[in-house]
């Protein structure tokens, strides 16, 4: 995968999507497609916290440290995901 990734040649490269699928269950395990994907997207995402005294700048922080701040927040219940080894309902 590496090697096809690094190519010299843009065109000898396979897409990202390729890569997902080829490399399902064996380099990428299934928790990647079944939460990770979702939970990395979720990041992201602004939340409405109007309500809270420092809503404003949750809500405009665009800087990785504060996803890395909820990850960290958040990683008891992120975890128990990645502890599965791929296999659903452990």
């Amino acid at each position: 995968m590496i090697s096809q990734m690094l190519s010299r040649n843009p065109e000898d490269r396979p897409s990202f999507d390729h890569i997902l699928n080829n490399f399902r269950g064996s380099i990428f395990p299934e928790y990647f497609y079944t939460f990770l994907r979702d939970y990395v997207n979720s990041l992201s995402d602004t939340q409405d916290s109007a309500n809270t005294p420092d809503g404003f700048l949750k809500k405009v922080a665009t800087q990785p440290g504060t996803k890395i701040d909820r990850l960290l927040d958040e990683w008891e219940s992120v975890s128990i995901h990645l502890d599965q080894g791929g296999e659903e309902g452990q």
